[in-house]
C-alpha cells in the first residue's frame, strides 16, 4: 500500500515536534495554516491521492520547515516518485534534527529509511581535465562546489551539467542516471574562446552596411540626375513636369535611405574597432564568464573572471 501512516508518529506529526532553523520562525497563524495544509495532505493520502496529499505535504513544509513530521512525509512522497537522493538527504535533516530534538521515534524512523535509501541512490563522479580555481560546475542550475564532483548523490533521471570557465568555451552535457549508478564523466579541457569573433563580426557588418550605403546613395544621384536631364526644362529641379517632380523626390528620399545606412555603418565599424581594441588578449585581461544558479529560495548568476 502507498500508504505508510505510523501509529508512533501519530502524536508526533505536524507542528508538535519542532527545532530551531536558521530561517526566522514562523508565526502563530503560519504554524496553524502550515498544520491545516498538513492534515488535508493526511485526509488526501487516506484517500488514496497520493500526488494531490504529497502537494500539501510540501506546502505545509514550505511554510513551517521545521516540523520534524512534516519532514518525514515529505521524504516519503520524494522516495515514492523515485527522488531517492532527494528524499535521503531529507531523511538525515529530520534525522539530525530530531537527535536535537530527543525525538527519538522521529530518528528511528529516519535512519530506517536512510539504510533502505542508501544503497539505490545513484552515484555520479564528474572529472574535469581543466584544474582551475576559477572553473564553475552546475548541475540541473544549482552550482556545485568542485570539491563535491568526486562523488555527486543524484536522483534518477535525466541532468543537465554545464563547466564554464573565464575564456572557455562552455561545456554542456545531459546525462540519464537510474536507481544503484556508479558512474563517472569525464569532461576534456574546455576550449579556448576566439575573444576577437564578435568584434569581427560586428566590424564586418559595419563594413558591408557602409558599402551598402555608397552603392545606394550612388543609385539615388544617378536617378536624380537622368529625371533633371529627361523630364526637367534645362536640367532645373525647379522646372519639372510632374513626373520629373516624382522621380526626382523618389531618388532624394533613397539618397536619404542610403546615408542612413553608411552612417550605421561608420557607426558599427567604430563599435566593432572599439571591442576589438578592448577585447584583443593580454596577459593581463581575463573575460568573465558567468552561469545561471538557483538555491533555496534564491536565484541568480555567478560570475568569475576580472572585472
Amino acid at each position: 500500500m502507498m500508504r505508510t501512516h505510523l501509529a508512533v508518529l501519530a502524536v508526533l506529526l505536524g507542528s508538535a515536534l519542532a527545532v530551531a532553523q536558521p530561517a526566522p520562525a514562523p508565526s502563530d497563524a503560519k504554524v496553524a495554516q502550515a498544520d491545516a495544509l498538513f492534515e488535508e495532505g493526511r485526509a488526501l493520502e487516506d484517500q488514496g491521492k497520493l500526488k494531490e496529499a504529497c502537494e500539501r505535504y510540501d506546502e505545509s513544509y514550505a511554510i513551517n520547515p521545521a516540523a520534524l513530521g512534516v519532514m518525514i512525509h515529505v521524504a516519503q512522497c520524494q522516495s515514492r516518485f523515485d527522488k531517492v537522493a532527494t528524499a535521503l538527504a531529507m531523511y538525515v535533516s529530520a534525522r539530525d534534527h530530531a537527535r536535537e530534538a530527543h525525538a527519538d521515534e522521529i530518528v528511528a524512523v529516519a535512519e530506517d529509511n536512510i539504510a533502505k535509501l542508501t544503497p539505490i541512490v545513484p552515484h555520479l563522479q564528474v572529472v574535469v581535465a581543466d584544474h582551475r580555481d576559477d572553473l564553475v560546475v552546475s548541475i540541473d542550475g544549482k552550482r556545485v562546489a568542485v570539491a563535491d564532483l568526486a562523488d555527486l548523490q543524484l536522483d534518477p533521471g535525466p541532468h543537465d551539467i554545464v563547466v564554464v570557465a573565464p575564456d572557455r568555451h562552455p561545456h554542456r552535457e545531459r546525462v540519464v542516471l537510474a536507481k544503484r549508478d556508479r558512474r563517472a564523466l569525464k569532461i576534456a579541457e574546455l576550449e579556448h574562446v576566439h575573444r576577437l569573433a564578435v568584434p569581427i563580426a560586428i566590424t564586418s557588418a559595419g563594413g558591408a552596411l557602409l558599402i551598402a550605403g555608397i552603392v545606394t546613395g550612388a543609385i539615388a544621384s544617378g536617378n536624380y540626375h537622368t529625371a533633371l536631364k529627361n523630364d526637367c526644362t534645362n536640367e532645373d529641379a525647379n522646372k519639372c513636369t510632374a513626373k520629373g517632380v516624382t522621380a526626382t523626390n523618389q531618388a532624394r528620399q533613397l539618397g536619404d535611405i542610403g546615408t542612413a545606412i553608411a552612417i550605421t555603418g561608420v557607426a558599427a565599424l567604430a563599435v566593432g574597432g572599439v571591442l576589438g581594441w578592448r577585447a584583443w588578449p593580454r596577459d593581463e585581461d581575463r573575460a568573465v564568464a558567468v552561469v545561471p544558479v538557483v538555491g533555496d529560495g534564491s536565484v541568480g548568476i555567478v560570475a568569475t573572471g576580472r572585472f
